[in-house]
C-alpha cells in the first residue's frame, strides 16, 4: 500500500472569488497597501508573502462585504510546499 496521498483542495480559487466581485487590481493594491504585482501573482496562483495576501484578502473583504480568509480562498503563499492547484 502505498503511503503517497493526494489531496484535493475544495477552495475557490483567489481568481473566482476576483472574478465575482468584479474588481479592480490598482484599486485594491492601492487600497491594501501591496505592489500590483501582489495581485497579479494571486490571480495566476503564484507565491505571494503571507502578510501581503492577508493585506489583500483584508481589502477585500471590505470592498465586497464578504469574510474571506486564507483558510477559505486558495493562495498559492511562498514556502508553502504543499499547494495544491
Amino acid at each position: 500500500m502505498s503511503s503517497d496521498v493526494t489531496v484535493t483542495d475544495t477552495r475557490p480559487p483567489f481568481r473566482d472569488i476576483w472574478r465575482k466581485h468584479d474588481l479592480r487590481v490598482h484599486i485594491v493594491a492601492n487600497k491594501a497597501k501591496v505592489p500590483l504585482n501582489t495581485i497579479y501573482a494571486m490571480l495566476y496562483f503564484n507565491p505571494v508573502e503571507r502578510h501581503k495576501a492577508e493585506s489583500v484578502m483584508t481589502e477585500l473583504n471590505r470592498l465586497c462585504e464578504q469574510s474571506y480568509t486564507l483558510e477559505t480562498v486558495r493562495v498559492k503563499l511562498k514556502g508553502d510546499d504543499h499547494a495544491t492547484v
